[in-house]
């Protein structure tokens, strides 16, 4: 199966979704006759001239969140049988706090099914994996936008291979970065001297560093999602569903944390 069949197969695709983030790559697109509803950061209008792409790439946007909660712009809760997000949640500033929004807008027997990036095959490579503790730090606090660290880091530690900021699993072309200091240094003080939101990865995530942080804020009581599903892909993604009836992570804590030290051990390093 490609990605998207992949994606497609952890939900019922006949009841009403909504795509977040779609942008010119839906993985559920209305025109396939999809009964789906978009959400954005904003209106279609604006991302097909920031694009370059007409209407046939980047579909009606129904929801418009100018960067805040996607439930405040849709206003209804407990509506939808599924939402995908491809590429999505490493950038949201609180992580919990977009599991909980989903949480507000997914019917009782409703999933959630999250693309997410794996930091050993793309950029993120160099980066530290991301933990509970921090996401609890963030959810207490609410900014509205990133650390200004962040966006240093974001740029200071990105990583290539050959050009490629992703790369198939295994991998063996030489690592390097892919930007300078000065240019990280430069988007810290850009970042710090306004109050407007600058984009990075703030999260970052090893197939089962993701699953164990998941199962945590479940086990804690910051979520009530649980893993449903979960395939691994073949380079610089997996597929991960989320559902208030899913059985959760059929692994141990201990053995995911064991597992994390195995996928980083993966990482070739020429």
């Amino acid at each position: 199966m490609d990605r998207n069949e992949i994606i497609r197969s952890m939900i019922n695709t006949s009841g009403l979704g909504l795509e977040i983030g779609a942008s010119y790559n839906p993985v559920m697109p209305k025109r396939d006759g999809y009964n789906i509803r978009i959400a954005d950061y904003a209106g279609h209008d604006y991302l097909r001239k920031l694009h370059n792409l007409s209407s046939d790439h980047i579909e009606d946007v129904d929801y418009v969140t100018n960067g805040g909660p996607v439930s405040k712009a849709v206003e209804d809760e407990n509506c939808f049988d599924y939402i995908v997000a491809s590429h999505m949640i490493e950038h949201c500033v609180d992580f919990i706090g977009f599991l909980k929004d989903c949480e507000t807008l997914l019917k009782p027997d409703g999933a959630l099914v999250l693309v997410v990036p794996d930091k050993r095959n793309c950029f993120d490579v160099f980066q530290s994996l991301s933990s509970v503790g921090e996401m609890l730090d963030i959810h207490q606090k609410l900014p509205r936008k990133h650390a200004s660290g962040k966006l240093f880091d974001h740029l200071a530690y990105a990583g290539g291979r050959n050009g490629h900021i992703v790369w198939p699993h295994g991998c063996p072309v030489e690592l390097g970065f892919v930007h300078s200091l000065p240019e990280a240094l430069a988007a810290f003080q850009l970042a710090e001297a306004s109050d407007e939101y600058r984009d990075c990865h703030s999260w970052r995530f090893t197939p089962s560093s993701f699953r164990l942080i998941v199962n945590d804020l479940h086990e804690i009581g910051s979520v009530r999602l649980k893993e449903k599903g979960f395939r691994e892909g073949n380079g610089p993604e997996f597929y991960v569903s989320l559902s208030f009836d899913g059985q959760g992570v059929p692994v141990s804590r201990i053995d995911l944390a064991k597992n994390i030290i195995r996928e980083i051990s993966e990482i070739i390093v020429n």
